[in-house]
């Protein structure tokens, strides 16, 4: 005998799933019906550092990714440059005994 066909109904239904959702490039893409019906497993794929691109008719509306607080992203960045870049003091560049009324370098431009 031949192989049993599958039910024409869960065919379908596997179709479908390959339009919702699909990776481009390293990012999942879902259409808004999927993610609506799947939010919670979304969400928590988010939470854990993954980017989603959200489709409408099969073009791309919105992205949805985790927040990321600013100041830590500068510190991360700050980071990274340790050992390539010097930085030095820009809040007072004169040093302490250096105040206001020593610095004469703008004094014929007021």
């Amino acid at each position: 005998m031949g192989e049993a066909l599958p039910m024409p109904g869960l065919l379908q239904r596997r179709e479908e799933a390959k339009l919702y959702r699909f990776n481009v490039q390293g990012m999942t893409r879902v259409s808004v019906t999927h993610l609506r019906q799947h939010l919670p497993a979304y969400l928590k794929r988010v939470q854990e550092g993954e980017a989603i691109q959200i489709t409408s008719r099969g073009r791309v509306i919105a992205r949805l990714e985790a927040e990321v607080d600013p100041a830590q992203a500068a510190c991360q960045w700050l980071q990274g440059l340790q050992g390539r870049v010097t930085l030095v003091e820009v809040v007072s560049p004169l040093g302490p005994d250096m105040d206001d009324g020593a610095w004469s370098g703008d004094a014929d431009h007021l």
